[in-house]
This record gives structure tokens, sequence and C-alpha cells, in this order.
């Protein structure tokens, strides 16, 4: 299992009308996940530790990653 965790983002640019509700998304060999939205902030926290992709062949990871 390959486990990504997304702690946090800073800077994002404010939208002309409104505030972002900035999401993170990880697309590894197909698979999408994303985080929750956080509503109206320029510089989110996330700290999620839920985004596990399933390896079923692990030499296939290093294979992709290019090592």
């Amino acid at each position: 299992m390959l486990r990504v965790v997304v702690e946090s983002a800073k800077g994002i640019p404010k939208k002309k009308l409104g505030n972002p509700d900035p999401i993170a998304a990880v697309v590894f060999k197909g698979e999408k996940k994303k985080t929750k939205a956080i509503d109206s902030e320029l510089n989110p926290v996330w700290n999620e530790v839920s985004i596990n992709i399933y390896i079923y062949n692990p030499s296939s990871l290093w294979q992709s990653l290019g090592m």
C-alpha cells in the first residue's frame, strides 16, 4: 500500500469573485483521490492520511516511479 499524506497549501490566489474552496488531488496509475474542500481558505491545512492506494505488485511501484 502506498499512503499519501496531504498536509497543506500556502498562498492560493484569491478569486475575483468570492474565495476559493481548495481541494488537493492525487492521481497515481489512473486512480484519483481527493481531499475534502476547505471553504474560503487561502492557506488550507488538511493533514489527511486517508488517501491510500493499494498496490498489488510492489515492484511495479518502483518501476512506475522510475526507480
